[in-house]
């Protein structure tokens, strides 16, 4: 990391972030950092205000367009004013799953646990994991059934459904699959910047160190991307991507909102967002990691053993969680949790199971971890 590279150099780091990582605050606060705040942006520019939308309202207004109607006169707006807007999506591609009507079938990869998502540029269907790729199905691989359709949304087909709502807008999109090369992110880059495109759609690409002053509106279409994943961080993701990509409005002076789409308006991540709070989300999201015991109240290790059957990954997983818990004293206090399936549990071919080794130093743990072939050991593991 930067913090270990400076301290090999001799060297002062200066971290710098509108969302610092909630450990470097942490520690900050804790008076092994200094802290220099930055609370109001170049000139005294005011941050745009953010107006949240109730995405089951507009379900029971049916209202099934991936742009709200107040997102929608947003960008009308916009364009009669000659502004430019950034359409935030973190997904890619044209619809995350396509399922059989009939049988309820999802199409998965047959090396991951994971659907195949479409993207119909390309007209493919692909792992975002391992790579592998078809041709979409024209009937279900389970029934036969030809009544199969795609479900779920991309940048790919956000960028066709806005392109069929507003016609005359010059569109761009930036994701993985628009932005094969570097050269090619700078291109898209500098294409809006020089004004040649009204609205940019993009997924996290989009969201950190662009100073574009002509960027009037932003609309975040869906903020629920990261909101529920099964990670203690899921939450400071949340917040982090949200206020970035937030912030990418209003950067030339000139008055910019920014519309938010969530199903969960009431999340404590997606409340703090809206009034740009980063020390009141800080604070909340500390209690709970107290009280959960997560970091930077403790810290971390994951120890993954992966195996092509999934039975003998189960047997290797127990019996070095068994190992662990006996020779590791209490004195220690750590704690062996699992084993447990991995989020992804098929990976490449692979089975994977979880130990996680958890305590306040994980000095007297990191000699006893499983170190045979088969097993991935991650210290401190990030999001």
């Amino acid at each position: 990391t930067a913090l270990e590279l400076g301290r090999l150099c001799g060297a002062a780091v200066v971290l710098g972030s509108a969302t610092p990582r909630l450990e470097t605050f942490f520690r900050a606060h804790r008076g092994d950092l200094e802290l220099a705040g930055l609370p109001d942006r170049i000139a005294g520019r005011a941050l745009p205000p953010i107006e949240v939308v109730d995405l089951r309202e507009e379900l029971r207004a049916g209202n099934r367009s991936p742009l709200s109607l107040a997102l929608e006169r947003a960008m009308e707006d916009c364009a009669a004013a000659g502004g430019q807007s950034i359409l935030f999506l973190n997904r890619r591609g044209t619809a995350t799953v396509i399922v059989c009507r009939s049988c309820g079938e999802a199409l998965g990869c047959p090396n991951c646990s994971v659907a195949l998502v479409l993207h119909q540029g390309r007209d493919r269907c692909d792992c975002h994991y391992c790579g592998a790729s078809r041709p979409p199905p024209r009937e279900c691989p389970a029934c036969g059934s030809p009544a199969i359709r795609g479900l779920g949304m991309g940048t790919e087909r956000l960028e066709r459904e806005v392109h069929d709502r507003f016609p005359a807008l010059r569109l761009l999109r930036m994701d993985r699959d628009t932005v094969q090369r570097r050269d090619t992110y700078f291109e898209i880059y500098d294409t809006f910047a020089r004004g040649e495109a009204d609205c940019l759609i993009g997924t996290q690409m989009v969201t950190k160190g662009w100073d574009l002053a002509g960027v009037r509106l932003v609309g975040i279409v869906n903020a629920d991307t990261a909101l529920h994943l099964p990670d203690y961080r899921s939450g400071e993701v949340t917040f982090s991507l949200l206020t970035q990509v937030a912030g990418r409005a209003g950067r030339g002076g000139e008055p910019a909102r920014v519309i938010l789409q969530t199903y969960s308006p009431g999340h404590y991540a997606v409340r703090h967002a809206l009034g740009h709070d980063y020390l009141g989300f800080a604070r909340e999201e500390i209690r709970i990691r107290k009280a959960t015991g997560f970091p930077p109240y403790s810290r971390l290790c994951v120890c993954t053993c992966a195996h092509r059957e999934d039975a003998e990954a189960e047997r290797r997983a127990r019996r070095a969680a068994e190992k662990l818990s006996a020779t590791l004293t209490p004195g220690l206090g750590v704690d062996v949790l699992g084993p447990t399936p991995a989020f992804l549990h098929r990976l490449r071919g692979e089975y994977r199971w979880q130990i996680t080794v958890r305590g306040a130093s994980l000095e007297g743990a990191l000699p006893h971890l499983p170190t045979e072939r088969g097993w991935s050991i991650d210290v401190d593991p990030a999001l």
